[in-house]
Order: C-alpha cells, then sequence, then structure tokens
C-alpha cells in the first residue's frame, strides 16, 4: 500500500490480484489474504494493526470485515487530521 493510497482504493486492487490469482487456478486462502494486508499497510495503521492481531482470530476473519475495520479506523485518522489543521488561536 502506497503513502497516500486510501483503504477503498487498497482494497480494490487487493481484490483483482486475489480474483487473477484465483482465475490461474492458484486461490489464495482468505487467512493468507488478511496476513498479506496486514503486513503490508503503512505506519499510520501500526496500532490497528496490532489490535487486531491481538484481539481478533486471524484464522477465521474475512477479507471484507478487516477492509471495514481499517476503513472505519482510517476515518478516524483523517478526522484527527483536519482537526489539527485547523489550529487553535
Amino acid at each position: 500500500m502506497e503513502k497516500d493510497e486510501t483503504i477503498v482504493l487498497y482494497n480494490n486492487k487487493i481484490k483483482e490480484i486475489a480474483n487473477e490469482t484465483f482465475s490461474l487456478g492458484e486461490g489464495m486462502s482468505n487467512e493468507k489474504l488478511v496476513r498479506k494486508v496486514l503486513r503490508t499497510l503503512p505506519k499510520r495503521f501500526a496500532h490497528k494493526v496490532t489490535a487486531i492481531k491481538e484481539a481478533q482470530d486471524l484464522t477465521t476473519m474475512r477479507l471484507d470485515e478487516l477492509m471495514e475495520n481499517l476503513t472505519t479506523f482510517e476515518m478516524s485518522l483523517d478526522d484527527g487530521e483536519s482537526s489539527k489543521k485547523k489550529g487553535i488561536a
């Protein structure tokens, strides 16, 4: 995932790759996809990745469930950054 890329765009890329590998006969398990996504997230998601790994069972977590969780977290990050930009006089 690139630094400026959103989770939604990243999710689309991951789904395309998963579909391509499936069509080639090399399907990936959901667990493998979830682990790969968590490994490729930028540092701004480090706290969330740690929390997910500790609190969730990655063997049963679905990719769409992970992406929803990360999208919600990203939205809260964006809210925090926009409030910092306003500044206090």
